[in-house]
């Protein structure tokens, strides 16, 4: 990612593509985030923030040494931001799907009643006709 050597007018031509690189893909995560989530990402934004600033103010953009690492570095903290708000929306849309499974999924199942119990009409004598119980307890 080394900014081009040669002629002034291609140097800039290709430092202009880089930045306007690096600026596409900052802007493209801001997009992706509704206020919401830029509350729950607001601490990966201060520290991508800290990283691109000093491209805004005090960077010397004549130092090609400097410029090319401050480029790679800003670029690869933006992509790691791009992929943690990617990896972020993925694992939301699977947690929403997985909710509205549990919603429309029965949450106890019904068992069929189990076959009525057959009624004997007759029981088997438990004792003997000639020893009944009765004359007993009235003695």
């Amino acid at each position: 990612m080394e900014v081009a050597s040669g002629p002034p007018r291609e140097r800039y031509r290709c430092l202009r593509e880089k930045v306007l690189a690096l600026v596409r893909g900052y802007n493209e995560i801001l997009s992706q985030l509704t206020p919401q989530e830029r509350r729950l990402f607001s601490e990966r934004l201060v520290f991508l923030d800290r990283k691109i600033g000093p491209g805004l103010s005090k960077l010397t953009w004549n130092a090609k040494a400097q410029l090319d690492v401050y480029l790679k570095e800003t670029k690869r903290h933006c992509a790691d931001a791009s992929k943690l708000v990617s990896a972020f929306h993925g694992n939301k849309a699977l947690l929403a799907k997985s909710c509205r499974q549990v919603h429309t999924s029965r949450l106890a199942r019904a068992a069929p009643h189990p076959p009525r119990m057959q009624v004997l009409t007759a029981a088997p004598p438990l004792l003997p006709p000639d020893r009944e119980l009765a004359p007993r307890l009235a003695a």
